[in-house]
């Protein structure tokens, strides 16, 4: 499982068909179970979180749900709040379970790598900044095996 994230607007999408190919995509916005079931890509896991919210449904095994359907799959997450606390109960519940079904995502729980996506460009979590073109690649590589 992978997972790619990053501010609105950012090219996560683009970026995961550009390098993974045409592959099935599921719309959290708006898909149905049987479309989650069969996708290769969740884009916009933040919405799917917020209808399974909205519908009182839990989150909490959402990420454990999924990686038993496909263990490959790849989930597009918007990243929601950025340290700012929400004015209403409902978006503070909001931010607060996409925080926590991400926090089910991170390596050391042993299901998944993560990356983040500005500008249309992979920066692994929490490490440098990879180049995807060809002669920034070969800068940022240089001197590692």
């Amino acid at each position: 499982m992978e997972v790619y994230f990053g501010g609105a607007f950012q090219g996560k999408l683009d970026y995961v068909l550009k390098k993974k190919g045409n592959l099935r995509v599921a719309d959290g916005k708006d898909c149905d179970e049987k479309q989650l079931q069969s996708a290769d890509i969740v884009n916009h896991l933040h919405l799917l979180i917020q209808r399974r919210i909205t519908a009182g449904e839990s989150t909490d095994k959402l990420i454990d749900e999924l990686y038993a359907v496909n263990p490959q799959m790849i989930l597009i997450c918007d990243e929601v709040g950025s340290g700012i606390v929400p004015l209403e109960r409902k978006d503070r519940i909001y931010r607060e379970a996409v925080g926590r079904v991400r926090n089910r995502t991170v390596p050391e729980a042993g299901i998944s790598r993560n990356y983040k996506i500005a500008r249309g460009k992979r920066k692994p979590a929490g490490g440098e900044v990879v180049y995807e073109d060809c002669a920034d690649s070969a800068r940022s590589n240089k001197g590692k095996s």
